[in-house]
Protein backbone atom coordinates (compact mmCIF):
# COMPACT_ATOMS: atom_id res chain seq x y z
CA UNK A 1 0.00 0.00 0.00
CA UNK A 2 1.20 3.02 -0.88
CA UNK A 3 1.61 5.72 1.79
CA UNK A 4 0.98 9.72 1.23
CA UNK A 5 -0.35 10.79 4.28
CA UNK A 6 0.93 13.49 5.72
CA UNK A 7 2.74 14.71 2.72
CA UNK A 8 3.40 17.40 0.95
CA UNK A 9 5.05 18.51 3.45
CA UNK A 10 6.31 22.59 3.27
CA UNK A 11 9.76 23.77 5.13
CA UNK A 12 11.66 26.53 5.27
CA UNK A 13 15.37 27.06 5.56
CA UNK A 14 15.48 30.43 6.10
CA UNK A 15 13.24 33.72 6.16
CA UNK A 16 13.33 35.39 2.88
CA UNK A 17 10.76 37.99 1.72
CA UNK A 18 9.68 35.22 -0.83
CA UNK A 19 8.03 33.30 2.04
CA UNK A 20 4.64 34.42 1.04
CA UNK A 21 4.94 33.40 -2.34
CA UNK A 22 6.18 29.83 -1.51
CA UNK A 23 3.78 29.62 0.66
CA UNK A 24 1.14 30.55 -2.14
CA UNK A 25 2.32 27.85 -4.31
CA UNK A 26 2.45 25.64 -1.71
CA UNK A 27 -1.09 25.02 -1.06
CA UNK A 28 -1.67 25.24 -4.77
CA UNK A 29 -0.16 22.08 -5.30
CA UNK A 30 -0.56 20.69 -1.69
CA UNK A 31 -3.16 18.07 -2.84
CA UNK A 32 -0.98 16.71 -5.78
CA UNK A 33 0.96 13.88 -4.42
CA UNK A 34 3.12 13.38 -7.14
CA UNK A 35 6.47 15.16 -6.87
CA UNK A 36 7.15 15.68 -10.61
CA UNK A 37 3.06 16.32 -11.42
CA UNK A 38 3.47 19.76 -8.62
CA UNK A 39 6.56 20.95 -10.21
CA UNK A 40 4.87 21.03 -13.62
CA UNK A 41 1.89 23.20 -12.09
CA UNK A 42 3.91 25.49 -10.21
CA UNK A 43 5.98 26.01 -13.71
CA UNK A 44 2.63 26.76 -15.29
CA UNK A 45 1.05 28.73 -12.61
CA UNK A 46 3.71 30.58 -10.73
CA UNK A 47 6.97 30.37 -13.29
CA UNK A 48 6.42 34.13 -13.97
CA UNK A 49 5.84 35.44 -10.76
CA UNK A 50 8.88 33.35 -9.56
CA UNK A 51 10.85 34.66 -12.27
CA UNK A 52 9.78 38.18 -11.06
CA UNK A 53 10.59 37.04 -7.37
CA UNK A 54 14.22 35.76 -8.36
CA UNK A 55 13.10 32.47 -7.37
CA UNK A 56 14.00 29.43 -8.70
CA UNK A 57 11.90 25.56 -8.32
CA UNK A 58 14.00 22.34 -8.96
CA UNK A 59 12.83 19.05 -8.62
CA UNK A 60 15.47 16.24 -6.88
CA UNK A 61 14.94 13.32 -5.43
CA UNK A 62 11.74 13.42 -4.60
CA UNK A 63 11.58 17.17 -3.60
CA UNK A 64 11.14 20.80 -4.63
CA UNK A 65 13.94 22.79 -3.74
CA UNK A 66 12.88 26.96 -3.69
CA UNK A 67 16.22 28.69 -4.29
CA UNK A 68 16.76 31.98 -4.58
CA UNK A 69 18.33 32.91 -7.85
CA UNK A 70 20.92 35.75 -6.86
CA UNK A 71 22.35 33.95 -3.73
CA UNK A 72 21.87 30.79 -4.69
CA UNK A 73 20.68 29.71 -1.17
CA UNK A 74 17.34 27.45 -0.90
CA UNK A 75 14.70 28.82 0.87
CA UNK A 76 12.75 26.24 1.49
CA UNK A 77 11.53 22.58 0.20
CA UNK A 78 8.67 20.65 -0.49
CA UNK A 79 9.02 16.81 0.09
CA UNK A 80 6.76 14.24 -1.58
CA UNK A 81 5.79 10.63 -0.14
CA UNK A 82 8.98 8.40 -1.42
CA UNK A 83 6.50 5.91 -2.47
CA UNK A 84 5.56 8.09 -5.40
CA UNK A 85 8.95 9.54 -6.52
CA UNK A 86 9.47 7.21 -8.93
CA UNK A 87 5.85 6.94 -10.17
CA UNK A 88 5.44 7.78 -13.86
CA UNK A 89 2.75 8.16 -16.13
CA UNK A 90 3.33 5.90 -19.26
CA UNK A 91 1.77 5.50 -22.23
Amino acid sequence: MISIDNYPRLEFFIHSAQGDLIEESFKHVEKLPICWVACEELEIEYGKAFEESNLEVEMTGGQLFYTDRQTKEVIAKITFSQDLVDMRITA
